[in-house]
């Protein structure tokens, strides 16, 4: 009826009676947007309805818009039909910030944060970013935060919020963030996340300090608590991204000290370099990393000081891995191919089993397109060794050797499609289409068989490669996938990615 699906839901709110069916529905949505189930005994609390009531009173006017469950010798649970929707309630019906204040706070003091539920409803309810996000005026956010402290009383989580929104509000106290977080370490010392809070908030004090000398001393601070993270719980994006941008401030700030002598930029330079390569080969396709490799790049390039810092460094010493590709690049966004080339071949003659400067030689041959399948393979392949977590040298050294059709190298290239199905990285990382056959500009079309199909997916034999490709539902219409079987050709465009050979854009002959 041309009507939006958020004014349909806001109707169907508003046609519920009585009004305290419509209440309840709004307090569930409060919760459940939150996508975390509202207790039956919440509910008793808030509103004096027990269970019984609930069903004799409320479950007719309720039973379209509200689920409700309930495990055996557990309360009941009642949740809306999806978050997304709760959102949307949430919205409309409670449109003035004062109203949002006055239902978060009936809420907060009728919690019970000994029951599962109530303990995620009550941490979604104070996260920071949450609360910011729907009160704008922060005196209602530091209320709340008083109430919840009168309620609950200095939970460590609670506290942990508490100073997450004096980092983040205007002229918030970094002071004050570091003493609650402190206490908060002290009443839970296994929580990482709050060693990740204060890492974080020493960050944004140096960032904010006028001296060298105090910002130099915040960084410290800050990364001995994320070595601190590391030895606990291993390298994260998060702890990798806090890292590369303390290096990539510190590099700006030896950049903007006139007096900075070159040998302290080359070393900051390779620090950040350092720092941020071996974080995007352990995340590759994590954007907080390309962003700060993105930074790096602009940084050096818009900087002739830091260029002739590399330059004099290269020319003392090309051996270095860090400068050699950092140059090169650099002359390669200049339009200086020849010169970005020369510069990772000399590096290369000096350290020929270096990982990086293959990698680097093999990603510049491979942009320019002027190069083999065989001589990319040769390059990719020495820059990983079998099982590393050079997980996009392995992938580009299989694409290669399958497009080369050399024996062995097929053989490798089946173990490592094989071996990258199974490394721990996001699903969708995982199956990302990274290249096609003839190129992603103009991809060539193959013709191809189905081998063998189940019920979404199958597997196709492509005479131009010597393994199979695999083929999903998902993507050829619902009619076509209905009418494929074993034996019949089809043409494709043959896509890479971690997990192998892809058929897409499927076309039957």
């Amino acid at each position: 009826m041309g009507e939006s699906f958020e004014d349909i839901i806001e109707d169907e709110y508003s046609s519920l009676t009585p009004d305290l069916a419509k209440q309840l529905y709004r307090t569930i949505c409060c919760l459940n947007r939150l996508r975390v189930p509202v207790r039956a005994g919440l509910i008793a609390r808030v509103f004096g309805i027990t269970f019984t009531d609930f069903a004799e009173r409320f479950f007719r006017p309720l039973q379209k818009v509200v689920l409700t469950s309930q495990r055996e010798g557990r309360d009941a649970q009642y949740v809306s039909r999806h978050p997304e929707i709760a959102e949307i309630v949430f919205q409309r019906a409670f449109q003035t910030e004062e109203d949002r204040y006055h239902e978060y706070v009936r809420i907060l003091q009728a919690l019970n944060i000994s029951f599962a539920s109530d303990r995620q409803s009550f941490r979604g309810m104070v996260r920071a970013k949450n609360l910011m996000e729907i009160f704008k005026d922060y005196q209602n956010v530091r209320s709340i935060y008083d109430i919840a402290l009168t309620s609950i009383g200095r939970e460590p989580y609670l506290l942990q919020q508490i100073a997450n929104f004096e980092r983040l509000r205007s002229n918030g106290s970094l002071q004050t963030a570091l003493i609650l977080l402190e206490e908060a370490r002290e009443g839970a010392p296994q929580d990482t996340s709050i060693l990740h809070s204060l890492a974080v908030v020493w960050r944004d004090r140096a960032n904010r300090e006028e001296t060298e000398e105090k910002r130099q001393q915040f960084r410290r601070e800050a990364r001995a608590l994320l070595q601190e993270l590391i030895l606990t719980e291993g390298h994260t994006p998060y702890i990798d991204t806090v890292l590369g941008e303390l290096a990539l401030a510190h590099l700006k700030d030896v950049l903007n000290d006139e007096d900075s002598p070159d040998r302290v930029i080359d070393d900051a330079i390779r620090e950040t370099e350092k720092i941020l390569g071996e974080s995007k080969k352990r995340f590759p396709t994590e954007d907080s990393l390309l962003r700060l490799e993105s930074s790096l790049a602009s940084l050096i390039s818009d900087t002739e000081r830091a260029i002739r810092a590399l330059e004099q460094a290269f020319s003392q010493d090309s051996h270095d891995s860090f400068i050699a590709s950092r140059l090169s690049n650099i002359y390669w966004n200049r339009g200086d191919t020849e010169l970005a080339r020369a510069t990772l071949k000399k590096a290369l003659d000096a350290r020929r089993a270096d990982h990086k400067l293959n990698f680097a030689y093999a990603e510049l041959l491979r942009q320019t397109g002027t190069s083999t399948s065989q001589e990319l393979m040769y390059f990719y392949r020495r820059a990983f060794t079998p099982g590393d977590d050079n997980f996009q040298a392995q992938f580009w050294f299989a694409r290669y050797s399958i497009e080369a059709g050399d024996d062995q190298g097929v053989d490798k290239a089946r173990d490592i499609f094989n071996r990258l199905r199974d490394v721990p990285i996001p699903f969708d990382t995982r199956i990302a289409v990274r290249d096609y056959y003839g190129g992603s500009v103009a991809p060539k079309r193959v013709r191809a068989r189905l081998q063998r199909r189940g019920p979404f997916f199958g597997f196709a034999e492509v005479a131009e490669f010597p393994i199979s490709a695999f083929i999903h539902e998902n993507d050829l219409s619902s009619e076509t996938w209905a009418l494929l079987d074993p034996g019949d050709e089809f043409t494709c465009h043959i896509g890479f990615r971690y997990t192998g050979l892809v058929c897409l854009n499927i076309e039957l002959l």
